[in-house]
């Protein structure tokens, strides 16, 4: 899947309950651990190697807010993810982005680390 970088955060905010409703519609749940442990472990350092300079849409750190990587995905939606207090959170548009948007997502940045 291709997925181009942008600096377009607008409409964007915390989607993590995406991700977490399709872990909860999964049979078993091993299929879902990858995902927990990604989130839980990858660091913004990982995400600067691996992916190169974050989006630039201005610094909010005072608020807890780290680096952010924003993308638009193969079908044209906004999606990224972004540190706040030094956790990975998903990022989007809650109206448009659906919880396999998401898996997808963090299929291409496991490959990408």
């Amino acid at each position: 899947m291709d997925y181009t970088q942008h600096n377009n955060s607008i409409g964007t905010h915390n989607i993590d309950h995406l991700l977490n409703e399709w872990f909860d519609q999964q049979l078993l749940p091993d299929t879902a651990e990858p995902y927990r442990e990604f989130m839980a472990y990858i660091c913004q350092d990982d995400l600067v190697l691996a992916l190169g300079e974050p989006s630039d849409w201005g610094d909010e750190s005072y608020k807890g807010y780290g680096h952010e990587w924003y993308y638009t995905t193969p079908n044209g939606r906004t999606i990224g993810i972004g540190f706040r207090f030094g956790m990975a959170r998903l990022r989007g548009n809650q109206d448009f982005v659906t919880p396999e948007d998401c898996r997808q997502f963090l299929d291409w940045l496991m490959e990408q680390v």
